[in-house]
């Protein structure tokens, strides 16, 4: 085999003629030769003029040059055969094939003046690839590297080979930028030669990057510092304090990563410091980008950027309750909104904004689910200058029992006592204390009862309700007893209608003149002309 940086070249050599009858191929050599046959019928076609496949000839009659784009695979397969052998480069005589999985040579690290310097062993008789693999030959031995874990080291040589006398000078600095990356790697496989002093000089520490954030008048300001135990590195300025010759081995990757959300958030330098001017970057940096950047990085904010963004939970709620007008009113008890704020924050929840901007220059997070819960209470309400006097938003109270179900959880909102009667006589009528009317031919179970109960608690806070049960379990009775009630409370209140099927009409009459006989009751039916002259005498 002759191996050059180009391709692969088989040379066949002359042996024994093969007799099938005793003669067979091992499976690795045989997956070899049919490899090589494959790349022979492809070099004929292309000598047919059948295919442009690749570019390649035959040599001689006893060799196969292998293309490029099988050069990987075929030195794959040799790797299981035994009788392969390498035709020196430097000796006329063949070298067993051999493949070490490594980088060959190795590298060297010595101390100037000003700088360090790295540099190759063997600048003179440098490895070279072969074809378009991850394998190198050097000194007549195959060599081949991982394409993902030596990418550093292998940039490193051809940057080497590509600089004078293969010499690559580096500040302090730079050494500690490539350390992790290139430096420590190459030591950790003996590929890199240093003196002690230099070792000595290597300051490796954690990284914790700190983020200092402020607010001018031209938008909110950022000073990102990189610390290394006592050392710290401006993020864009690369100025270290202290300055000494030190070699600081820093954390590119997460750096670069910190830096990542400082780009995306759309911070720009003005000469001076990093700053985020436009209204909608510095809100969507608050909501999206600052909680992420706080698991990388501590950040400290001066209370002027503090007063940027009003975290939802800050804001104290009252929901106080007004049965009487049937009002849910729901109040912002903080110094942070005035009454217009207000208004203007509840037109963008209703128009599903993702942040409000103060008149006093803060911002709101309209996402957090405290906020979603506030904008499922707008629905099919109107938001209006009117109903949003007095830094309080007001909805009908029917709306209470779904502010209960949205805010029982959270922190936040504060229900006033009204508002927590209603709820518990809801959900709970037994709580609401209701005698049953005088002169009830009945004896009412106890279902029964709470049913009553249920109704008279509804009527009390100005809702309705929908009496469902099944057949046969006294919902006429319990509706009855219902009306009954509230005649006797109110006697001057108009007449109540029952709306029933023409089958039923009867017998709601009958049951009326049974269990409550004090109740007036005029039956209304036939046909349309007729049912009108009925209700004319009411």
């Amino acid at each position: 085999m002759h191996p050059s940086a180009s391709a692969l070249c088989f040379l066949l050599r002359k042996t024994s003629p093969l007799i099938p009858t005793y003669h067979y191929f091992k499976e690795e050599d045989l997956q070899s030769l049919k490899m090589l046959e494959y790349i022979v019928r492809n070099q004929k076609w292309q000598k047919d003029g059948r295919t442009a496949s690749f570019g390649y000839s035959e040599t001689s009659p006893r060799s196969i040059q292998v293309p490029p784009v099988a050069a990987e695979q075929m030195l794959g397969r040799l790797t299981a055969c035994r009788q392969v052998f390498i035709q020196s480069s430097t000796r006329n005589q063949l070298v067993p094939f051999m493949v070490k999985e490594e980088f060959p040579g190795t590298f060297d690290m010595q101390q100037t003046d000003n700088d360090y310097i790295i540099s190759y062993s063997a600048v003179s008789y440098p490895p070279k690839r072969i074809s378009l693999t991850s394998y190198y030959i050097w000194n007549d031995r195959l060599y081949k590297i991982d394409p993902e874990a030596d990418r550093d080291i292998v940039l490193l040589f051809h940057m080497l080979m590509d600089t004078p006398q293969g010499r690559l000078p580096l500040s302090s600095e730079e050494v500690g930028q490539v350390y992790k990356q290139i430096v420590a790697p190459l030591e950790q496989t003996e590929k890199l030669e240093m003196t002690e002093s230099i070792r000595a000089s290597i300051e490796e520490q954690p990284l914790q990057a700190k983020i200092y954030l402020d607010k001018k008048e031209n938008g909110l300001t950022a000073d990102p510092l990189f610390s290394y135990g006592p050392y710290s590195i401006h993020a864009v300025t690369e100025q270290q304090t202290p300055e000494d010759k030190a070699i600081l081995v820093r954390d590119t990757k997460q750096e670069k990563e910190i830096l990542q959300f400082i780009e995306e958030a759309g911070f720009h330098w003005n000469g001076e410091r990093l700053i985020l001017s436009r209204e909608e970057d510095i809100a969507l940096f608050f909501l999206d980008i600052l909680p992420e950047l706080k698991k990388q990085a501590d950040v400290f904010m001066s209370r002027a950027a503090e007063s940027t963004f009003i975290p939802p939970e800050t804001l104290q709620v009252e929901a106080a309750l007004d049965p009487s007008m049937g009002w849910l009113d729901i109040s912002f008890e903080t110094s942070d909104l005035n009454e217009e704020d207000v208004f203007h924050l509840m037109k963008a929840l209703k128009e599903k904004k993702r942040y409000y901007k103060t008149i006093e220059g803060g911002y709101v997070s309209l996402t957090s689910s405290w906020m979603k819960n506030l904008q499922d209470l707008l629905q099919d309400t109107p938001v209006t200058e009117e109903n949003t006097e007095n830094k309080r938003m007001r909805m009908p109270s029917y709306k209470t029992l779904l502010l209960d179900d949205k805010t029982r959880e959270s922190t936040g909102w504060n229900a006033s006592a009204t508002m927590e009667d209603l709820i518990r006589h809801i959900r709970d009528p037994q709580s609401f204390e209701v005698e049953l009317p005088e002169r009830l031919n009945a004896d009412l179970r106890d279902y029964q009862k709470l049913g009553f109960q249920w109704m008279k608690a509804l009527t009390a806070y100005g809702f309705g309700g929908i009496l469902a049960d099944d057949m046969g379990l006294g919902k006429t009775l319990q509706t009855l007893t219902y009306i009954l009630s509230e005649r006797q409370k109110n006697p001057e209140a108009p007449p109540f209608l029952i709306v029933a099927p023409s089958s039923l009409i009867y017998n709601w009459e009958k049951e009326a003149h049974r269990f409550t006989p004090d109740l007036k009751i005029e039956v209304i039916h036939g046909t349309k002309p007729q049912r009108k002259k009925a209700m004319g005498l009411l």
